[in-house]
């Protein structure tokens, strides 16, 4: 009874340690299954970020955004611009001032004014102009034309050659940007004067296919 006692007991003590051990392996099993299933899922998460990392990085310039952003001022609107006598009273603050000032009035699509830019203010007797300065705001303020108007402090109606040369290159640069020059007009204490008017062949060189 003790041979067959203690085999009964080492019988049930060795069932007890495989049942311990199988169930410690099958533990250590289960264990090792999960920790390589969320090592497994771990491992896809992080190449699952890293690509993510590496395309968002390879879809991104590394150099700074530039956004532009166009603030107006509210208004009640114009009237369309059809001749030079319709755009006087927005010329007016150029009566009296004291240097060149030139200005760019953006138009829309049915010739009313949306608003201006002060392109440059220079001395008594000059003001510097350049086609990329007149039109860069144009775009930006979705302009379909411009009026450019200077004004001459000394009361001069009469273009100079320079006028005559800067209204050419505006007219240029318009056609080859699609945003047409529709006048340059002159401003001074004595009145306006439309170089349109004045001279319209600068206007009908455009139309020339021997123009440059």
């Amino acid at each position: 009874m003790l041979a067959k006692h203690a085999i009964r007991n080492q019988s049930f003590w060795w069932v007890d340690d495989f049942g311990f051990d199988f169930c410690r392996g099958f533990a250590v099993l289960v264990e090792r299954g999960v920790h390589r299933v969320m090592h497994v899922n771990a491992f896809e998460t992080r190449t699952k970020i890293m690509n993510k990392t590496k395309l968002k990085k390879q879809l991104s310039y590394m150099i700074p955004q530039i956004k532009l952003v166009m603030i107006r001022e509210e208004f009640e609107g114009t009237k369309p611009i059809r001749t030079p006598a319709d755009i006087t009273k927005y010329v007016e603050p150029l009566r009296h001032l004291p240097e060149e000032n030139f200005v760019a009035f953006h138009l829309d699509a049915k010739n009313n004014i949306i608003g201006y830019q002060v392109v440059s203010q220079g001395t008594l007797t000059a003001s510097l102009v350049h086609p990329r300065e007149v039109f860069k705001s144009a775009f930006l303020s979705n302009a379909n034309s411009i009026i450019v108007a200077h004004n001459h402090p000394a009361g001069s109606l009469t273009a100079s050659v320079e006028d005559i040369e800067t209204t050419r290159q505006l007219l240029r640069a318009g056609r080859l940007l699609a945003v047409p020059v529709v006048d340059h007009i002159i401003v001074s204490f004595k009145g306006e004067c439309s170089i349109r008017e004045m001279h319209p062949k600068i206007w009908a060189e455009l139309d020339d296919p021997t123009y440059p």
